[in-house]
């Protein structure tokens, strides 16, 4: 996945109001171990794996935790839906943050 996919599953991961409780994050248990081979999740189920990962219970986002994972998500994971509508979501993301896709 490339670091731009990864700020997109953690921006969807911190919003409340869209929910990833149904997606599958199964397919990611384990993705911090050495013999974890990669995969190919959703983006909704990574924003899961996101929340369980880094989510406290008063609802801020661990960043340690989430730097730590992050090397992971990048090398054993590959998106599998990006869809019209999540790049636009993905376009303006980038466009209200000033960052680029490269």
């Amino acid at each position: 996945m490339k670091a731009i996919d990864l700020r997109f599953c953690l921006a969807i991961a911190k919003d409340p109001s869209i929910d990833v409780s149904k997606a599958d994050d199964s397919i990611l248990f384990g993705f911090g171990l050495a013999e974890f081979e990669p995969v190919t999740a959703s983006i909704k189920a990574v924003a899961r794996c996101i929340r369980w990962q880094c989510q406290r219970f008063d609802g801020t986002f661990d960043e340690a935790q989430f730097n730590a994972d992050r090397p992971h998500y990048l090398r054993k994971v590959e998106l599998s839906d990006l869809t019209a509508d999540d790049a636009r979501q993905l376009l303006l993301y980038v466009s209200n943050f000033g960052l680029r896709a490269a």
